[in-house]
């Protein structure tokens, strides 16, 4: 290839980054609820972070509760990838005082 037959790597990347319909969204996030199945409760947690009190939060609102770090770790990169910006976690207990 030529590279007067290349194209631009723009081009691209608006096709790659241009967001879904918001309907697809909203239906997309409803369906986001955790797994409260997972960890099992009945087993005692190794770490504070086996345990569901972590939340996600964004610039806007809280996103997402009573989550295991990791749930809540792979909610984030699932939510970034959607374009949700300023995504953090942080314990419930924080979440909770975000509220005021």
């Amino acid at each position: 290839m030529r590279i007067q037959e290349m194209r631009s790597g723009l081009e691209h990347l608006k096709k790659r980054t241009e967001p879904e319909s918001e309907e697809n969204f909203f239906d997309f996030r409803l369906s986001l609820e955790p797994d409260l199945s997972w960890p099992d409760p009945t087993v005692e947690a190794k770490s504070e972070l086996d345990e569901p009190c972590w939340s996600l939060v964004s610039f806007e609102q809280i996103e997402a509760g009573g989550l295991t770090y990791r749930q809540a770790a792979e909610l984030m990169w699932l939510l970034d990838s959607h374009g949700i910006t300023g995504l953090c976690v942080i314990t419930d207990e924080a979440a909770a005082r975000m509220k005021r």
